[in-house]
Protein backbone atom coordinates (compact mmCIF):
# COMPACT_ATOMS: atom_id res chain seq x y z
CA UNK A 1 0.00 0.00 0.00
CA UNK A 2 2.49 2.55 1.15
CA UNK A 3 5.67 0.68 -0.66
CA UNK A 4 6.15 4.06 -3.42
CA UNK A 5 6.52 6.40 -0.60
CA UNK A 6 9.98 7.98 0.50
CA UNK A 7 10.70 10.90 2.88
CA UNK A 8 13.17 13.17 3.81
CA UNK A 9 13.26 15.37 6.72
CA UNK A 10 16.13 18.64 7.22
CA UNK A 11 16.71 20.26 10.14
CA UNK A 12 19.44 23.14 10.29
CA UNK A 13 20.04 25.41 13.29
CA UNK A 14 20.68 28.28 10.99
CA UNK A 15 23.80 31.01 11.30
CA UNK A 16 22.32 33.09 14.87
CA UNK A 17 20.68 30.04 17.20
CA UNK A 18 23.17 28.35 19.79
CA UNK A 19 20.57 25.32 19.80
CA UNK A 20 17.93 23.65 17.37
CA UNK A 21 14.30 24.04 18.42
CA UNK A 22 13.09 21.60 15.50
CA UNK A 23 11.31 18.32 16.04
CA UNK A 24 9.99 16.21 13.87
CA UNK A 25 8.52 12.49 13.58
CA UNK A 26 7.26 10.40 10.89
CA UNK A 27 4.88 7.04 11.09
CA UNK A 28 5.86 5.20 7.82
CA UNK A 29 5.14 2.04 6.22
CA UNK A 30 8.15 0.71 8.77
CA UNK A 31 6.14 1.50 12.00
CA UNK A 32 4.04 -1.11 13.24
CA UNK A 33 2.64 0.74 16.63
CA UNK A 34 -0.46 1.78 14.66
CA UNK A 35 -2.90 0.85 12.18
CA UNK A 36 -1.37 2.57 8.90
CA UNK A 37 -4.40 0.69 7.08
CA UNK A 38 -6.67 2.08 9.02
CA UNK A 39 -5.69 6.00 9.37
CA UNK A 40 -2.58 5.96 6.81
CA UNK A 41 1.34 7.51 7.41
CA UNK A 42 1.59 10.71 9.62
CA UNK A 43 4.34 13.23 9.19
CA UNK A 44 5.31 16.18 11.70
CA UNK A 45 7.81 18.82 11.95
CA UNK A 46 7.53 21.23 14.38
CA UNK A 47 9.86 24.52 14.99
CA UNK A 48 10.24 26.19 18.47
CA UNK A 49 9.70 29.79 18.21
CA UNK A 50 13.05 31.48 18.17
CA UNK A 51 13.48 34.12 21.39
CA UNK A 52 10.27 32.27 23.26
CA UNK A 53 10.97 30.58 26.63
CA UNK A 54 11.94 26.82 25.59
CA UNK A 55 10.69 26.78 22.05
CA UNK A 56 12.73 23.06 21.53
CA UNK A 57 10.36 21.38 24.44
CA UNK A 58 7.24 23.04 22.33
CA UNK A 59 8.32 21.44 19.08
CA UNK A 60 9.17 18.44 20.31
CA UNK A 61 5.63 17.54 22.23
CA UNK A 62 3.68 19.50 19.55
CA UNK A 63 5.00 16.34 17.28
CA UNK A 64 4.79 13.31 20.25
CA UNK A 65 0.86 15.24 20.77
CA UNK A 66 -0.24 15.45 17.58
CA UNK A 67 1.08 11.18 16.66
CA UNK A 68 -0.68 10.47 19.84
CA UNK A 69 -3.97 12.15 19.37
CA UNK A 70 -4.44 11.08 16.01
CA UNK A 71 -3.96 7.36 16.05
CA UNK A 72 -5.37 7.77 19.47
CA UNK A 73 -8.24 9.72 18.73
CA UNK A 74 -11.52 9.16 19.86
CA UNK A 75 -13.11 10.42 16.53
CA UNK A 76 -14.50 7.67 14.92
CA UNK A 77 -13.91 6.66 11.50
CA UNK A 78 -17.22 5.94 10.05
CA UNK A 79 -16.86 3.97 6.84
CA UNK A 80 -19.99 4.77 6.11
CA UNK A 81 -19.78 8.44 6.17
CA UNK A 82 -17.43 10.58 4.14
CA UNK A 83 -13.94 8.49 5.01
CA UNK A 84 -11.84 11.49 3.67
CA UNK A 85 -13.32 13.78 5.84
CA UNK A 86 -13.70 11.95 9.03
CA UNK A 87 -9.78 11.87 8.80
CA UNK A 88 -9.92 15.74 8.79
CA UNK A 89 -11.30 15.91 11.62
CA UNK A 90 -9.13 13.60 13.20
CA UNK A 91 -6.17 15.57 11.95
CA UNK A 92 -7.61 18.73 12.63
CA UNK A 93 -7.99 17.60 16.64
CA UNK A 94 -4.23 16.60 16.42
CA UNK A 95 -3.27 20.58 16.57
CA UNK A 96 -5.63 21.98 19.06
CA UNK A 97 -4.82 18.60 21.46
CA UNK A 98 -0.89 19.53 20.95
CA UNK A 99 -1.90 22.94 21.30
CA UNK A 100 -3.63 22.34 24.42
CA UNK A 101 -1.09 20.11 25.83
CA UNK A 102 1.19 22.69 25.17
CA UNK A 103 -0.24 25.35 27.11
CA UNK A 104 -1.11 23.04 30.21
CA UNK A 105 2.27 21.74 30.60
CA UNK A 106 3.45 25.65 30.31
CA UNK A 107 0.98 26.74 32.94
CA UNK A 108 1.81 24.24 35.64
CA UNK A 109 5.87 25.71 35.03
CA UNK A 110 7.62 29.43 35.26
CA UNK A 111 10.36 28.45 33.05
CA UNK A 112 8.36 27.36 30.08
CA UNK A 113 5.53 30.18 30.31
CA UNK A 114 5.06 32.00 26.75
CA UNK A 115 6.85 28.87 24.78
CA UNK A 116 5.56 28.19 21.44
CA UNK A 117 6.01 26.19 17.93
CA UNK A 118 5.17 26.17 14.45
CA UNK A 119 3.77 22.73 13.58
CA UNK A 120 2.78 20.98 9.95
CA UNK A 121 0.96 17.95 9.68
CA UNK A 122 0.71 15.58 6.41
CA UNK A 123 -1.29 12.58 6.65
CA UNK A 124 -0.78 10.16 3.60
CA UNK A 125 -3.60 7.71 3.18
CA UNK A 126 -5.57 5.62 0.15
CA UNK A 127 -3.74 7.88 -2.42
CA UNK A 128 -4.72 11.33 -0.79
CA UNK A 129 -2.59 13.94 1.22
CA UNK A 130 -4.14 15.83 4.11
CA UNK A 131 -2.07 18.41 5.73
CA UNK A 132 -3.05 20.59 9.04
CA UNK A 133 -0.83 23.50 9.79
CA UNK A 134 -0.13 26.67 11.43
CA UNK A 135 3.17 28.72 11.06
CA UNK A 136 5.86 28.86 9.08
CA UNK A 137 7.58 25.19 9.17
CA UNK A 138 6.66 23.99 5.27
CA UNK A 139 5.93 20.60 3.20
CA UNK A 140 6.60 20.71 0.24
CA UNK A 141 6.07 17.69 -2.79
CA UNK A 142 8.61 16.35 -4.72
CA UNK A 143 7.72 14.54 -7.77
CA UNK A 144 8.92 13.86 -11.18
CA UNK A 145 12.24 16.44 -10.42
CA UNK A 146 9.66 18.90 -9.07
CA UNK A 147 9.32 20.73 -5.54
CA UNK A 148 6.14 22.13 -5.04
CA UNK A 149 5.58 24.04 -1.70
CA UNK A 150 2.46 22.67 -0.48
CA UNK A 151 1.27 25.42 2.66
CA UNK A 152 1.67 28.77 2.46
CA UNK A 153 3.17 30.72 5.29
CA UNK A 154 0.95 32.17 8.59
CA UNK A 155 3.39 35.32 8.83
CA UNK A 156 2.99 39.05 8.61
CA UNK A 157 5.11 38.79 5.49
CA UNK A 158 2.50 36.80 3.54
CA UNK A 159 -0.02 38.61 4.84
CA UNK A 160 0.92 41.44 2.97
CA UNK A 161 1.39 39.33 -0.41
CA UNK A 162 -1.58 38.41 0.25
CA UNK A 163 -2.61 42.19 0.15
CA UNK A 164 -0.25 42.84 -2.99
CA UNK A 165 1.91 45.17 -0.74
CA UNK A 166 4.92 43.05 -1.24
CA UNK A 167 6.30 40.45 -3.95
CA UNK A 168 7.53 37.07 -3.20
CA UNK A 169 10.43 37.57 -4.54
CA UNK A 170 11.08 40.28 -1.67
Amino acid sequence: MFEYVSHFEKSDIGLRRHNNEDSYLVVDQHCTRYDLNKFGLFFVIADGMGGHAAGEIASRIACEEAVSAYYNSAVILDHNRDEAESKRQRLEGTLRSAHDKIVDIAKDRDELRGMGTTVSALVLSNGKALIAHVGDSRIYRLRKNACERMTIDHTGNQLLIDNGKLQQQE
